[in-house]
């Protein structure tokens, strides 16, 4: 009987909280009353009833109780009869709009009445449905707990219906993730039936990103605008800074894409500033700050080409620390000895360290001291230094590192008029962020320390004072568990003023060892003993700097700077300790008009260094002949493929297993791909003990380049240049995804605040988009930090490295002659626009990958493969049974037309040695398999025969008639002619081969006439309104639009 009115309708309405649908429930939705039950009538295709489900209530329109249950002798509170495979319980809505899907009946009704639009009820798993074609499919999925089983088969079912060629959405019941099995039932009780609406909306129109890209002649012009608007700031602050000195100096930030030319614009403009600052004869310096000592040559050398060019003669130079190799020196050009080898700056490093140490001036202790009346006391290798070279060179602008600018400026450089910094430096004034905290022990502060004079007395009435002041922390830290410091637990006398003078007091227990340069290295260690506890002295020093920023007016609630831990000590006894962190701030000789530029620009972590930022631009160009693939069902991580040490890989054997077979599937991927490109160079970025266990897998093809994240920001050899041509082809594989310990102790060594734990321990997973092309999102889940500044370092470390990465391509300098394919093997939404959304299953390798990439060579012989590869094959059933296999079904690529003669590839004909032995075939790479004579005698045996044929000539290609597109189809500012290398890809059929643009293509076959498509059969019309351009789209992609799998006969 239908629901309305029954005690089914109460448990929906009333229990659930579904609201009553207007136009009635549907028919599939139904009361049974004699056993008092809901029924969910499934049916298939065609309408036949195939199963129903009930859903046995109580009295008061609840699901039935264990008593209940037990004395009405039902099996389970939900009952399922019939066949649920291949059907459903259909919920009436648009036909031609989405399709939702969920596996309860609950939930079903829940988003059914929310949305009104047309719903299935699996009764079950989902992988029992089938998707529409040319419909979005939308999963209602609920909240699974982390890494459960359900969420494993969901993500498998998804890759194959994508496969497919259907359009498949993930809606989930909220915008953060809770992993608390609850579902959009839950949902529509808790936030009621709009919320659960919106949710779905916004899964299947996540609307257009905010499309802000340009072309790259716009971004240009555009940046030279913002570059010269700060330095007419710089020049307007000047001016009225001799009539008000408390107005701080302009801070201006710019985000701008990576190959953009913020490098260049900043330094056109600071030449043309340094020549008008020397007409008036300003002798003031422009100095830019860099992470690399490497970038910070490369920038040098740019600016002094750009004065050349301009006819002035201005120079730059490059400011080295101490202990960085010293670029003068013979040995700095010798490729053969590592950096850490070389000669230093410096060449008495011990008496630098010993200045440091005590805390007293480097220059003065170690270097040169001169004393009123007297010669100065010189370091030995003064003449020859290559700091003190640097101190004594002349420049009119400087480019130093980052770190320096939280350190006192080099009286060498002189006055600075502005201060360019390139990249991202907020991580470099942080203290004790990283690695092993620094701290002092609570039994530190009780030692019976003491101030003194210069000739050693005691000044007790300080030192009484200290002590009086370290008690009274003391008395606040008694009460603290462990964790960081409460501000409301800081009681009793302890104060902000009294805090700072307890800062300023321990200052002055520093002791003067009386360093000087002209010390044996005995005399200098037995003057350092004297003041070995200044180190200490520093550390408490900068603990009472934490406690003064907790207790100022404004100040945290919880302390990100200090925080109480227990820890054993030398002798295994717990004790304890006070871990301190800190944020050194921009030293004073650095404050002037700062221009500051990043890729990766964020003001919300500069903002502690400079208060008064503002974010001037922000700029992102268009990359048209950029063409990224993106893996989506896989993350990639460290603990996916990063190998094991030896001692781990024993502890545990099985991870140590699993990781490698998934590091030399990775492996053959990479090979495979990187060879399709061959001879084009390809870059490979791969975390650092990834990268450096790929030679163990086997030979990389010749044309690859290496390199591991966290090490390309600001290199440039891989872009395009005028007498080079840029890599061919770029590959990400992993992600950079720090801890939530690590980003919170980066958060609250920035902020000062402390960050609050995770509940689950890991980052939540929330509502993200997928930039695609034309300014189209699709929305997706991602992880992210619910605390502002802790999210924004995250992103920084992980999605900004990987922008940083695919920036080295510099894709937006590209053009139709010089293309960059980028495939991302990681499914964190990468911040550009992603043209191709694949399965990991699609890069699966054959064995013919798996061969080539091994050793560089192929067998057809499938015993010979077995025993030449028994890693791969235990037996040769195996090594047959896969091989047969990958005949008929290929992935990602057809590797027939890949391992052919058209690569540089060689064919050899072997015979082992034995009467039955008989002629057999292998093809391979000389790059990487030079002696393939030898490496079938070493793995197969002696051989009677081998013999490498000759290349075949190429067969002409028939004449292919020129596609056109419609003039309304075609992007602005694009090319319409088709690169003959487009046109490669073979299809399965004539019929099949019908493309959704009418008069687009031709079908081909050998020996034939050409055919023209005159029209498009039925399973097209979804993909006709596709409305991303098809220009400069690559066949292989049109392909997976066209569910076509790739094989040998026709060509389209």
């Amino acid at each position: 009987m239908p629901v309305g009115g029954t005690v089914a309708e109460r448990y929906l309405i009333e229990t659930r909280g579904i609201p009553a649908p207007g136009e009635g429930w549907p028919e599939a939705v139904r009361y049974h009353e004699p056993s008092r039950s809901l029924l969910l009538v499934a049916t298939a295709a065609g309408g036949e009833v195939q199963a129903v489900q009930r859903v046995y209530l109580d009295a008061k329109a609840r699901k039935i109780g264990e008593a209940e249950l037990l004395a009405r002798k039902l099996p389970a509170v939900k009952q399922t009869n019939g066949v649920s495979d291949g059907a459903m319980v259909r919920l009436p809505g648009d036909t031609k709009g989405p399709v939702l899907a969920a596996e309860g009946p609950e939930t079903g009704l829940s988003v059914w009445a929310a949305t009104g639009h047309e719903t299935w009820v699996a009764l079950g798993s989902f992988r029992k449905l089938d998707p529409p074609i040319g419909r979005p499919f939308v999963i209602c999925r609920d909240d699974d707990r982390r890494h459960a089983p359900a969420d494993t088969a969901l993500k498998r079912a998804v890759a194959d219906w994508t496969r497919g060629g259907r359009a498949v959405l993930i809606a989930t019941p909220w915008e953060n993730r809770r992993f608390d099995k609850s579902d959009f039932n839950d949902a529509i009780q808790e936030a009621g039936a709009a919320a659960v609406q919106d949710r779905i909306e916004r899964t299947i129109n996540p609307g257009r990103v905010l499309n802000r890209r340009q072309p790259i002649a716009a971004v240009r012009q555009a940046l030279d605008v913002a570059v010269s608007d700060f330095f007419d700031a710089a020049e307007t602050w000047e001016a009225d800074h001799e009539e008000s000195k408390d107005q701080p100096p302009p801070v201006h930030a710019i985000r701008v894409d990576v190959g953009a030319g913020k490098t260049r614009a900043a330094y056109r403009y600071a030449a043309r500033r340094l020549e008008a600052m020397r007409m008036v004869g300003d002798t003031r310096v422009i100095v830019v700050a860099v992470p690399t000592h490497k970038l910070a040559d490369e920038q040098a050398q740019l600016f002094n080409t750009i004065a050349a060019e301009r006819g002035s003669r201005l120079t730059a130079q490059v400011w080295r620390g101490m202990s960085a190799p010293d670029p003068d020196h013979e040995d700095a050009r010798d490729p053969t000895i590592a950096d850490k080898l070389k000669t230093k700056m410096c060449r008495n490093l011990e008496a630098v360290a010993a200045a440091r140490e005590a805390g007293v001036d480097v220059q003065q202790a170690a270097c040169r001291k001169k004393e009123k009346g007297q010669d100065p006391i010189c370091c030995p290798f003064y003449t020859e230094c290559g700091y003190q070279r640097q101190r004594r060179a002349k420049a009119d602008l400087w480019i130093v590192p980052h770190d320096l600018l939280f350190l006192s400026k080099p009286r060498a450089l002189g006055d600075v008029a502005l201060l360019v910094v390139d990249e991202s430096c907020w991580a470099d004034g942080l203290e004790g962020a990283n690695g092993r905290p620094t701290g002092i022990t609570i039994d530190d502060l009780r030692q019976p320390d003491r101030i003194l004079t210069a000739e050693g007395a005691t000044l007790q009435i300080d030192t009484d004072r200290l002590h009086y002041l370290r008690a009274r922390l003391l008395d606040c830290l008694q009460g603290q568990e462990d964790g960081p410091l409460q501000r409301e637990a800081m009681h009793g006398d302890l104060n902000h003023d009294n805090a700072t003078e307890a800062h300023r007091l321990e200052w002055r227990r520093l002791i003067d060892p009386d360093l000087h340069p002209g010390l044996s290295n005995q005399e200098r260690k037995e003057r350092a003993r004297s003041a070995r506890g200044n180190a200490q002295t520093m550390r408490v020093a900068r603990m009472w700097s934490a406690v003064v920023a907790l207790l100022r007016d404004g100040g945290p609630q919880v302390s990100g700077w200090l925080s109480l831990a227990s820890e054993p000590d030398e002798e295994a006894r717990l004790v304890r300790v006070l871990h301190i962190k800190g944020r050194r701030d921009v030293r004073k000789g650095w404050q002037v008009p700062t221009l500051l530029l990043d890729a990766t620009m964020d003001v919300q972590l500069v903002r502690p260094y400079w208060p008064q930022v503002e974010l001037t631009a922000e700029l992102l160009a268009e990359a048209p002949h950029q063409h990224v693939r993106q893996i989506v069902d896989r993350a990639l991580s460290k603990s996916m493929i990063e190998p094991l040490d030896e001692a781990e890989a024993e502890a545990r054997p099985d991870i140590a297993k699993r990781r490698c077979k998934n590091l030399r599937t990775v492996h053959a991927i990479l090979c495979r791909e990187a060879r399709s490109y061959a001879p084009g160079r390809v870059l490979i970025v791969a975390q650092k003990r990834v990268k450096e266990a790929f030679p163990s897998f086997g030979p990389l093809p010749a044309n690859v380049e290496v390199a591991h994240h966290n090490a390309v920001s600001g290199r440039d050899e891989w872009g395009p240049q005028p007498d080079r041509d840029g890599i061919r082809a770029l590959i990400v594989v992993g992600r950079t995804a720090p801890s939530p310990g690590a980003v919170h102790r980066l958060a609250e060594a920035l902020m000062g605040s402390a960050v609050e734990k995770l509940a689950g321990g890991w980052y939540e997973r929330g509502d993200a988009v997928r930039e695609r092309l034309a300014g189209h999102a699709d929305a997706i889940e991602a992880e992210r930090h619910p605390d502002t500044i802790a999210e924004a370092i995250r992103w920084q470390i992980c999605e900004g490295e990987l922008l940083q990465i695919i920036g080295r391509g510099r894709g937006v300098n590209r053009t139709v002659e010089n293309p960059l394919d980028v495939l991302v093997m990681t499914d964190v939404p990468v911040p550009t626009p992603v043209a191709e959304t694949i399965a990991f299953a699609d890069l699966d390798p054959t064995p013919d990958d798996q061969m080539m990439a091994a050793a560089g060579i192929i067998l057809r012989n499938a015993r010979h493969a077995a025993s030449a590869f028994p890693d791969f094959w235990p037996s040769h059933n195996a090594a047959d049974l896969a091989l047969r296999r990958s005949r008929v079904r290929q992935t990602c690529k057809d590797n027939t037309l890949l391992y052919s003669d058209d690569g540089p590839w060689k064919r050899a004909t072997y015979q082992l040695a034995g009467a039955r032995a008989q002629p057999s075939t292998a093809i391979f790479d000389p790059s990487t398999c030079a002696d393939p004579e030898s490496w079938l005698t070493a793995k197969l045996g002696p051989l009677a025969r081998f013999e490498v044929e000759p290349l075949q000539p190429d067969l002409p290609s028939p004449p292919s008639p020129e596609p056109t597109m419609k003039p309304e189809m075609l992007p602005a500012g694009r090319v319409e002619r088709v690169p003959p290398g487009w046109m490669l890809p073979r299809v399965t059929d004539e019929a099949t081969a019908t493309m959704p643009i009418l008069g687009l293509w031709h079908v081909h076959r050998a020996g034939m006439t050409i055919k023209r498509v005159e029209e498009a059969p039925e399973g097209w019309k979804g993909v006709q309104t596709h409305q991303e351009p098809f220009f400069p789209t690559p066949m292989e992609t049109i392909l997976r639009l066209a569910r076509l799998e790739p094989v040998q006969e026709h060509r389209l």
